[in-house]
C-alpha cells in the first residue's frame, strides 16, 4: 500500500460515521507501522561504486504513519466532545 492508497482508504474510513471501537484497528494499525519501520538499521546502502542514503525516506515513511494515526484520533476526539455536548 502506499502514502495514496492510505491516505484515501482513511478519508473513506472518515467520510462516514463509525464508532470508537471501529477506530480502534485503525489507530493500532498506524501506530504498529510507525514502530516497526527501521529508523535504527543502517540508512546508507552502497551498491558498487553508489550509495543511497534513505535518512529522508525512512523518516518520511514514519512521520506518514504518525500523521495517518493522528488525523484518526483528531477525528475521534472530534466526535466524543460532540457526543459530551448533547
Amino acid at each position: 500500500m502506499n502514502i495514496l492508497q492510505a491516505q484515501e482508504e482513511l478519508d473513506k474510513f472518515l467520510s462516514v460515521e463509525h464508532s470508537f471501537e471501529d477506530f480502534v484497528p485503525l489507530i493500532l494499525k498506524y501506530h504498529n507501522l510507525a514502530q516497526e519501520i527501521p529508523c535504527k538499521a543502517e540508512h546508507v546502502v552502497t551498491m558498487g561504486m553508489y550509495e543511497m542514503r534513505r535518512d529522508d525516506l525512512i523518516h518520511a515513511m514514519v512521520n506518514q504513519a504518525q500523521d495517518l494515526r493522528k488525523q484518526l484520533l483528531v477525528r475521534m476526539t472530534h466526535d466524543y466532545q460532540a457526543l459530551c455536548r448533547q
